[in-house]
């Protein structure tokens, strides 16, 4: 009988685990590049990176450090140093403005699509990162632009801003005037005190805040206390644990808020709004519905005078115990209706303001 067996000639044995030992080898080359500068009171600093993480930190000088490390690796050696070599920073210096930019350069051209720039940084066995750490007093004014990376930083005291797209920001406190722009990325910041805060297709997570403009597409906000908040919001979800004033817009957004202090000012379209609590020395609360889910929780100690403004297509639903409504009929061709509750006193009373057309209206009671 004959075998199917063959013998492997041991030469030939020997150059093919060098062959695979060869195409499994990688190459790389890195290198660190410092700058200094020194600044006043009317510096601005303006930092632009892709591909690699910025990490902020706080010191005494009256100068800003910007340490860039950067590295290839590559399957291929001459991938390698063409890669390295297009990659190169900018620097500019005045007494008013540091701007410290990352750039890539091709021979004769630069690499302005980020496609292009994508496919030669990170195709074909090749990788690369481009990191900065800044040293600069918490004081002064600092602007961040980075796509895909992230974003690190402890406390900063002067005016914040940060452009930030594929990649995340974790922050403690930012107590200057701050601004945030977030597109495909999570955020985690301890306290704001005063900014702006946008986010697109990503996760913000947020402890305290004074004074804050949330505006929202398709992402999660999750928010502990702040004292005045305005949105506008497109579908998103957002957690709310306690506002002093909530006032802007939705639309196909679901919100939960656990307790308002203040005022309340919404105008919701689709999505659902949950309020679980109207604390005793809110001033008023005006909400404007269409077409959305709406839930409110009285307390059955606190004083509310409820004025109820419906069309024939809204659905209202109260517990019994919130007390009678009357009702009549309002003049006019859209067929609206008034109705208003009193519970508890009436010269005491939080007035609560509804205008509701489609959509479904809860209205309960807790002890």
């Amino acid at each position: 009988m004959k075998s199917n067996l063959f013998k492997i000639n041991p030469v030939l044995y020997m150059l093919l685990l060098f062959s695979l030992s060869v195409s499994s080898q990688s190459f790389t080359k890195e290198n660190k590049l410092v700058r200094s500068f020194g600044l006043t009171d009317e510096t601005e600093t303006v930092i632009t990176n892709k591909y690699g993480d910025i990490t902020l930190e706080n010191w005494d000088k009256d100068s800003i450090r910007i340490e860039i490390s950067y590295k290839v690796t590559s399957t291929k050696e001459s991938k390698l140093d063409k890669t390295f070599d297009a990659i190169n920073f900018d620097f500019k210096a005045n007494q008013y403005y540091v701007v410290a930019s990352t750039v890539f350069e091709g021979k004769g051209s630069f690499w302005t699509d980020v496609s292009d720039i994508a496919s030669n940084l990170f195709t074909g066995g090749t990788n690369t990162t481009i990191d900065y750490t800044i040293y600069i007093p918490e004081d002064k004014h600092i602007s961040l632009n980075l796509k895909y990376g992230n974003v690190y930083i402890t406390n900063h005291v002067g005016y914040f801003k940060l452009s930030l797209s594929n990649g995340d920001f974790k922050a403690h406190n930012l107590t200057g005037d701050t601004e945030l722009d977030i597109e495909f990325g999570d955020a985690t910041v301890n306290k704001i005190i005063d900014g702006s805060v946008k986010v697109r297709y990503g996760t913000f997570n947020l402890e305290n805040a004074n004074k804050i403009l949330l505006v929202g597409q398709s992402a999660e906000f999750y928010l502990g206390e702040i004292d005045e908040l305005t949105i506008d919001s497109k579908r998103d979800k957002i957690s709310l644990e306690y506002v002093g004033v909530l006032s802007g817009q939705t639309y196909f957004s679901r919100v939960v808020v656990d307790e308002i202090e203040d005022r309340l000012d919404l105008s919701t379209k689709y999505g659902s709004f949950k309020l679980n609590e109207i604390g005793a020395h809110v001033k008023n609360v005006k909400l404007t519905s269409y077409n959305t889910s709406v839930n409110l929780y009285f307390r059955k100690a606190y004083n509310y005078y409820i004025n109820l403004i419906s069309d024939d297509k809204a659905e209202i639903t109260y517990s019994a115990t919130l007390g009678d409504f009357t009702t009549k009929k309002l003049p006019g061709k859209e067929k609206l209706k008034q109705a208003e509750c009193v519970i508890g006193e009436r010269t005491k009373a939080i007035p609560i303001t509804i205008d509701i057309k489609s959509g479904l209206l809860t209205l309960k009671i807790k002890d």
